[in-house]
């Protein structure tokens, strides 16, 4: 009977820890999806803050095509981290993209440095007081 016991738990090990792995990558494609449907939301607005509003369907267009990038961008990053997973390891492959894009939230300074059409000059990064044109 001893036996047995220390022969099942093993399996009940490996079947946590594959539950908790499938609630990971649940919350983090629904946060990646949610993600998506902010950015279709508010592409209105995006298009006439981020992109030249001489003329608005073109802003909007671009807008789209930012957004379709991120759908051709997924699965060529799931290819390409996937293999570098498969050949160099899970850490590896959680660690490049983060290294990438930075693992901390973008804090009120990075936003000061987006620049947007609005503002004065392409590179105009600094205080929110800018002068609109």
């Amino acid at each position: 009977m001893v036996e047995a016991s220390v022969l099942a738990a093993p399996s009940a090990h490996l079947a946590d820890n594959s539950r908790k792995a499938i609630w990971a990558a649940a919350i983090g494609n629904l946060l990646e999806w949610y993600d998506f449907g902010v950015y279709a939301y508010l592409a209105g607005l995006i298009a006439t803050k981020f992109f030249p509003n001489s003329d608005p369907t073109a802003s909007l267009l671009a807008a789209f095509a930012a957004y379709g990038v991120g759908f051709l961008a997924r699965p060529l990053g799931g290819i390409v981290i996937g293999r570098l997973g498969d050949t160099k390891g899970r850490k590896t492959a959680l660690v490049l993209p983060q290294g990438g894009c930075g693992s901390a939230p973008p804090s009120p300074f990075q936003f000061n440095l987006i620049s947007s059409c609005v503002r004065e000059g392409p590179c105009s990064f600094g205080s929110t007081d800018a002068p609109r044109s």
